[in-house]
């Protein structure tokens, strides 16, 4: 919990819900604490044939359920992640169709947290 008796969760939810229309929790089959965020916030499972697969079966559960053709993916444990930072990743990756993830504090590629396009659907799916 942080200094206002947030969870982690709890957090990133509230800090990212004013830059997103939509929050998808992509957590496989964890249960996971309610939230009271409104209609804003939807739980999803990975799809079924991919249960339990890690985190590409949560990408594909969200990229399935987006109603965007990007999906903007951030892993709960990075709650100083900037959400100005998917804006900019995403002005810069218009007419393309790839896979944009970022570069860490140490200088290391990462791909979560990333952006990801409608596309890779069928990738993710084979």
């Amino acid at each position: 919990m942080d200094e206002r008796g947030l969870t982690l969760l709890q957090h990133q939810v509230k800090r990212h819900l004013e830059h997103f229309e939509t929050i998808l929790l992509l957590a496989g089959s964890q249960k996971l604490p309610e939230l009271s965020f409104g209609s804003a916030v939807k739980r999803l499972s990975d799809p079924l044939r991919f249960a339990g697969a890690g985190p590409l079966a949560g990408v594909l559960a969200g990229l399935c359920a987006c109603s965007t053709d990007w999906l903007a993916v951030l892993p709960i444990d990075q709650p100083f992640f900037e959400p100005d930072n998917f804006l900019s990743a995403v002005q810069q990756a218009l007419g393309t169709d790839e896979v944009l993830g970022f570069v860490d504090p140490t200088g290391r590629e990462q791909w979560l947290p990333g952006i990801f396009h409608r596309s890779l659907i069928p990738a993710a799916e084979s």
